[in-house]
């Protein structure tokens, strides 16, 4: 098992003081440099809270002429996974990039948030950073024990309110009462009940499965009525413990409206792929968890730079791509894996730069982003397939118009995307529907694009859609 190193508390001073008499700042490139570290490296060093690779540890404080770095450290090793928690999809030591987004939500759930949203197409980590919050919440003393989690990922549930609502008693009350758990109305009253006098967390995993399918306008709306019920409850309450944080690729409707009478008690934090210092970081994380040498990160940076790209900052593409890159046969060599796989990279790059050279639609491109490895095709297409199989039983004109949008390359106007469905026999109202249903479960993206609003599709997503569109036949 790999071994990290921190700061000790008399470490830090001790380097402060060095870093201090050599005149260099907090984030000094030559620190970086002479101790050929990255700074989210040197930032993870100077937070003496999250351990590091021996190699960077050592070298750190070698570069201030700190040459006993032993007597600064302390051992990590891995870190220890507080098993109330049950933390499913955070990895300690690789999670990175959306750190800003804890604060505010934090602040906000101070301030009396009761309905917090994490909300973003599947692989792109909401679990996980559901699963960061409750560690910083437990860090600054405010979860206490506790904490209840409902995954309706879990498809042995049942997953109708009554199911759910009695579930959920069963964890609030030692010994609930069997004569009213066939009642909704009680159900609802004795949960809320419990959540006003005490302060619980409910994590509420995979909500979109309680989401009804394409009937008439209602397509974003509870299957179940009485869970739209429950959550206006929660909203409306004059005093409220509690707090609910729920996962979801859709956001529902009813939950919405209701929200625009209770602000305060409502927000939805919607993640977007990481950013290109964080796609690296993860990289450089997942090379230092495996024990490998930073130069073996170093050395292929561009060509990570670029996967890290055409993935747009996917994090579970790219953590699996990552651990594939440091497992056998490859063992932390890039060039390697570029050599087998790095051609699909390159398809996506080229059919790219011919988009901004006006050759904007490629329905015969192939792209295999999600599917050129076994890993990949487990851990990634089979979540999108999964997503799409959904969305073609419940909306299937949502499904025809993401199949045919994916010929696009780049953001387009919304109206191109439209009129794709006139060779289709949609009525005016599918159509309009149609992309409120791809808005509202995350599966198309907006931009701004010359003071023109457009939308466009994920690279993964439309890596999973052209095949799709392929096997549509006339």
């Amino acid at each position: 098992m790999s071994i990290s190193y921190r700061l000790s508390g008399e470490g830090y001073s001790r380097v402060e003081q060095a870093r201090k008499k050599k005149g260099w700042r907090a984030q000094d490139i030559r620190w970086r440099a002479e101790a050929n570290v990255s700074l989210s490296t040197l930032k993870r060093f100077r937070e003496h809270r999250v351990g590091i690779h021996e190699s960077c540890f050592s070298a750190l404080c070698r570069a201030i002429g700190i040459d006993d770095w032993e007597a600064q450290a302390e051992q990590t090793g891995a870190e220890k996974i507080d098993d109330e928690l049950l933390l499913s999809a955070y990895e300690s030591g690789v999670w990175v990039g959306r750190e800003h987004l804890i604060p505010p939500l934090i602040k906000k759930l101070k301030e009396g948030c009761r309905l917090l949203a994490v909300t973003g197409i599947t692989g792109i980590g909401k679990t996980a950073f559901a699963e960061r919050l409750l560690i910083e919440l437990k860090n600054i003393g405010i979860l206490k024990g506790n904490l209840i989690r409902e995954n309706l990922d879990d498809y042995d549930k049942d997953i109708d309110f009554v199911s759910f609502a009695t579930r959920l008693l069963e964890k609030l009350e030692d010994s609930p009462e069997p004569s009213d758990q066939t009642d909704p109305q009680m159900l609802l009253a004795r949960i809320v009940q419990h959540l006003r006098r005490t302060s619980h967390f409910i994590v509420v995993d995979s909500l979109e499965r309680l989401l009804r399918g394409n009937k008439g306008e209602n397509h974003g709306e509870f299957d179940d009525e009485w869970y739209a019920r429950f959550f206006r409850a929660i909203l409306s309450a004059d005093d409220f413990k509690s707090c609910f944080i729920l996962t979801s690729q859709d956001l529902p409707g009813q939950v919405q409206e209701a929200a625009h009478r209770y602000k305060n008690f409502w927000h939805y934090e919607a993640l977007s792929g990481l950013t290109k210092e964080a796609q690296l970081n993860l990289f450089e994380k997942v090379f230092e968890k495996a024990d490998f040498s930073l130069e073996k990160y170093y050395e292929n940076k561009a060509k990570l730079e670029r996967i890290g790209k055409a993935y747009e900052g996917h994090p579970l593409a790219l953590r699996t791509i990552a651990g594939e890159i440091v497992s056998k046969p490859f063992n932390g060599n890039t060039s390697a894996y570029w050599h087998k796989y790095g051609h699909e990279i390159e398809e996506v790059e080229k059919a790219i730069s011919e988009a901004q050279l006006g050759h904007t639609t490629g329905s015969g491109d192939c792209w295999q982003l999600d599917r050129f490895t076994q890993t990949l095709r487990r851990s990634v297409r089979n979540r999108i397939e999964h997503t799409l199989a959904r969305l073609k039983q419940d909306c299937y004109w949502s499904y025809i118009l993401l199949c045919e949008a994916s010929i696009y390359r780049l953001p387009v106007l919304e109206s191109w995307w439209l009129k794709h469905l006139d060779f289709w026999p949609a009525s005016k109202m599918d159509k309009s529907m149609a992309v409120d249903v791809l808005r509202d479960r995350y599966l198309l993206e907006e931009v701004i694009h010359d003071d023109q609003y457009m939308v466009r599709l994920h690279n993964l997503i439309r890596s999973v859609a052209l095949e799709h569109l392929h096997g549509l036949g006339e």
